[in-house]
């Protein structure tokens, strides 16, 4: 069970609580915030004279391999070198044209990389291990590249392979193979040994833009964003019909050449979604696209939280714990007799001292044998660490939830071998909108009413202004207590998880499945020796979670909860 030791130092939400101050002393820069959400890693000066990075997203309960630590510090060492060696102010306001601006990230990503090495060595392995992972992402996208794409494959592999002295695979040929594409290379040999400033990145941008072919088909901004907008927002019913018959001209492109824009992909299945059901064309098209697998779009991190609450209340707590005494009691002494009796259950027999075993005086007459005695065995409990998470979202009662905290609570405190975490997961109110490729863009709230080493007396008042609000992601927050139970040393670590419903998130993308994230949480769990247990309040009884854990309890009543309690204990002491 302990193989799982060095992974366990990799947990992505313990790698990101490091990554701004990195970011910080890499770019020498000290009003830096550093975010994570989508696909894509930038860094930009706001307004307000503040340096922010952005950095890809996982979404919870992501265990980091070595690669995706290597590629992740290559993100971190990429944009902390923008902070540092790239004058934003010298490229603002300049000519925004896609293929401009492609060009000189290119030539600025080159410049700031080998500065970056030149100054930290150590930056080399980080920055070529992006590098491969970015070409081999570019490499799956690009299956049927465009006579435009091709090109700039080649000058970003002439750019990378002599200038920055890394090899790509993005593709297989060179500028010098192709004579219309020869003045680019000379061109580029000759200035690029010359980058130094902001303003070569600029003039050897401009220079290798003018040398570019003139009747290549470059691509363009795709227009399925306002044709999205459109059919969403509805409007009137002329601009509604001109939106749908953009949509499926979007559609059928899409459908010929699916590789060809990978912004039009994203939209694709949403735009089908909004099509009116009865237009057999948009089913036509729909059935012309290639059937995709399970697909899980990183999240917006940007508004998660997780905290001790401040709130208190004592008053609440006893009230609610007066009204679920006889429960109370009735759990502590169902889980005190099942545990003495069990403390001295079984007999070690066979022995040559101790007791004498009736049962083998057989063997004393028949074969000589002295070893005749027998001795009462104690069982030694493993150390266990349980955290058990509370669905605190809207469609729970207030009162019902914190009635069931509190007898879990105290009924599991008695026990002396196991360490507790009481934890309630919810959304809170604030919304990132600017990313378009999150599956999930609002915030995540995980309250820590108890902590693994916090004494129950000390944290009674938390657990008794207990309150409910917002969505219920079940996914995230079964994400969120597979990380906290990664790092516990215990020998037996169980995620509990109460809860009376389906999960319900506001998404930004429709591929993204709240249950698709608990199988795969589920999975992990299994992998590394997490036990799962699921128990669902409520009349309703909709079987949510017995898919996704190992064990499985249904709760009408509060009454029932001591039962269901020992039936749970016992399980865990087998």
């Amino acid at each position: 069970m302990r193989d799982a030791d060095e992974v366990r130092n990799h947990t992505l939400r313990t790698f990101q609580d490091l990554t701004q101050r990195m970011s910080q002393i890499m770019g020498r820069r000290d009003r830096v915030s550093v975010s994570f959400g989508g696909t894509l890693a930038s860094a930009a000066l706001l307004k307000n004279e503040r340096y922010h990075i952005n950095l890809p997203a996982f979404p919870a309960g992501t265990i980091m391999s070595e690669h995706d630590y290597r590629v992740y510090n290559g993100y971190i060492d990429h944009e902390s070198a923008h902070l540092r060696w790239t004058d934003f102010r010298a490229f603002k306001g300049k000519d925004k044209k896609p293929i401009l601006k492609h060009m000189v990230n290119l030539v600025e990503d080159i410049r700031i990389e080998n500065k970056q090495i030149d100054t930290y060595p150590g930056s080399r392995k980080f920055l070529d291990a992006l590098c491969w992972h970015v070409d081999t992402e570019d490499k799956v996208k690009n299956k049927a590249e465009t006579q435009a794409d091709k090109v700039l494959g080649l000058i970003y592999k002439e750019a990378y392979a002599k200038y920055r002295d890394i090899d790509t695979n993005v593709v297989d040929d060179w500028l010098g193979d192709y004579k219309q594409l020869e003045p680019i290379e000379k061109y580029m040999a000759k200035e690029m040994p010359k980058l130094e400033t902001n303003k070569d990145t600029m003039r050897i941008a401009k220079g290798i833009v003018k040398l570019l072919p003139k009747d290549i088909d470059w691509p363009k901004p795709p227009p399925e964003e306002k044709i999205l907008l459109l059919v969403i927002s509805g409007g009137t019913s002329k601009e509604q019909k001109e939106a749908v018959a953009a949509a499926i001209k979007v559609l059928e492109e899409a459908a010929k050449h699916n590789d060809k824009h990978e912004g039009r992909k994203q939209v694709l299945i949403t735009l089908v979604g909004h099509i009116e059901k009865e237009n057999k064309k948009a089913a036509q098209v729909k059935d012309a696209l290639p059937e995709q697998g399970p697909v899980y779009p990183p999240c917006a991190t940007h508004h998660d939280r997780v905290f001790v609450p401040s709130r208190e209340n004592m008053f609440q707590y006893e009230k609610a714990r007066n009204s679920c005494s006889t429960e109370i009691t009735a759990s502590k002494k169902m889980l005190s007799m099942y545990l003495r009796s069990r403390a001295n259950k079984s007999w070690s027999r066979g022995l040559e001292e101790g007791e004498l075993d009736v049962s083998q005086l057989h063997n004393l007459v028949a074969f000589g044998s002295t070893k005749i005695m027998k001795e009462r065995r104690s069982r030694d409990y493993m150390n266990t660490a349980v955290l058990l998470l509370v669905d605190c979202s809207n469609s729970m009662h207030a009162g019902t939830t914190r009635t069931a905290a509190i007898i879990l609570a105290e009924a599991l405190n008695t026990i002396k071998w196991l360490k507790l975490e009481i934890a309630g997961f919810t959304t809170n109110d604030h919304y990132y909108k600017k990313l378009k490729d999150c599956g999930r863009m609002i915030g995540i709230d995980i309250m820590l009413h108890k902590g693994f080493d916090e004494p129950y007396v000390k944290v009674r008042s938390r657990l008794g202004a207990i309150s409910t609000s917002g969505f219920t992601p079940l996914g995230e927050a079964y994400g969120h207590g597979f990380e906290r139970l990664m790092v516990r040393k215990e020998v037996r670590r169980v995620l509990w998880i109460l809860s009376d419903g389906e999960p319900c998130l506001e998404l930004a993308n429709d591929k993204h499945s709240e249950y698709e994230l608990m199988r795969r949480c589920h999975g992990k769990c299994r992998q590394y020796g997490i036990e799962t247990i699921g128990t669902y309040i409520g009349w309703n009884h909709r079987n949510s979670l017995k898919k996704y854990v190992d064990r499985y309890s249904c709760i009408q009543e509060i009454e029932e909860m001591p039962t269901a309690l020992l039936e749970i204990i016992r399980g865990m002491t087998k």
